[in-house]
C-alpha cells in the first residue's frame, strides 16, 4: 500500500477516536444536566434537602467516573490501533 493510504488510515483512525472522544463529552454534559434537575427539585425541601445532595454527588461521581473509563478505553483503542497499523505498514514494505 501507498505512503498516502497509510496516512489516510491513520488520520481515520485518530479521526475516529476524536469524534468517539467528542461524543462521550457532549453525552456526559448532557446527562450531568439532566439528572441535577430532578435532585433540584427534591433538595427544595428543607427536610431531605441534606440527604438528596449527598445523593446527587454520589451519583454525579459514579457518573463521571463511568465517563472517564470509557474515554479511557478509547484512548487505549487508539493506542493499539496505531501500533497495528505501523506493524501493517513496516510489514508490507
Amino acid at each position: 500500500m501507498s505512503e498516502i493510504r497509510w496516512r489516510q488510515i491513520r488520520g481515520a483512525s485518530e479521526l475516529l477516536q476524536d469524534a468517539v472522544d467528542a461524543t462521550v463529552t457532549a453525552t456526559e454534559t448532557v446527562h450531568q444536566a439532566i439528572a441535577r434537575k430532578p435532585y433540584a427539585i427534591l433538595a427544595s425541601f428543607d427536610a431531605i434537602a441534606a440527604p438528596v445532595r449527598q445523593v446527587e454527588q454520589v451519583q454525579a461521581t459514579i457518573t463521571a467516573g463511568v465517563y472517564s473509563a470509557i474515554r479511557a478505553v478509547n484512548k487505549g483503542v487508539g493506542t493499539v490501533a496505531t501500533r497495528v497499523i505501523d506493524h501493517l505498514d513496516q510489514s508490507t514494505d
